[in-house]
């Protein structure tokens, strides 16, 4: 039973992550690309007041310095490295 309940919990964190990717990928490509994102973390505001290069954020959430700028610019979106980003500046 705990099997099921953990793979249904797996499922529905999948499924927020491919949702909120959709949304990076569906705004980036709109003139109004700020404004549908206003509920998506500015991670690129948030690296610059901590005064941190991409790399130092790299090294420290094991994602590439390059997806952090895809990321940053909204042009990536991987369910798990959002769930990085978020712990990492966030701590949720």
């Amino acid at each position: 039973m705990a099997l099921i309940i953990n793979i249904i919990v797996a499922f529905v964190f999948f499924a927020i992550g491919y949702f909120l990717c959709a949304i990076m990928v569906i705004s980036s490509e709109s003139d109004d690309k700020m404004e549908r994102m206003s509920n998506i973390p500015d991670f690129l505001a948030e690296r610059k007041s901590r005064n941190l290069s991409q790399r130092e954020v790299s090294e420290k959430t094991g994602i590439s310095s390059s997806t952090i700028s895809r990321i940053e610019k909204g042009k990536s979106c991987k369910h798990e490295n959002y769930l990085k980003l978020t712990r990492f500046y966030f701590g949720r």
